[in-house]
């Protein structure tokens, strides 16, 4: 269950995806009359769409994610003995 909460959780917390759900509800609350919270949903969207896509923020964000872990201090001549040393005598 967990699983799928965390997977439409993150398509919705996606900045694009929740950019065009901004859109949609400033068009539906434009359709509805409700002009003040059609601009601000509208505005909210282009400034996701300006800082994620026009800006360097959206890639300072998302460094940290795309780092690889630190490589191990193992050397080769290590990496060759220790599954060497797990094998067992027949």
């Amino acid at each position: 269950m967990f699983y799928v909460v965390s997977k439409v959780f993150w398509a919705l917390a996606n900045p694009l995806s929740l950019a065009v759900l901004l859109l949609i509800a400033g068009l539906i609350a434009a359709l509805a009359g409700w002009r003040r919270s059609a601009g601000t949903a509208t505005a909210a969207a282009a400034v996701i769409l300006h800082l994620g896509g026009w800006t360097t923020a959206g890639a300072l964000l998302l460094q940290p994610l795309e780092d690889h872990p630190p490589r191990s201090r193992m050397t080769a001549a290590a990496a060759v003995a220790v599954p060497a040393l797990r094998r067992q005598p027949a």
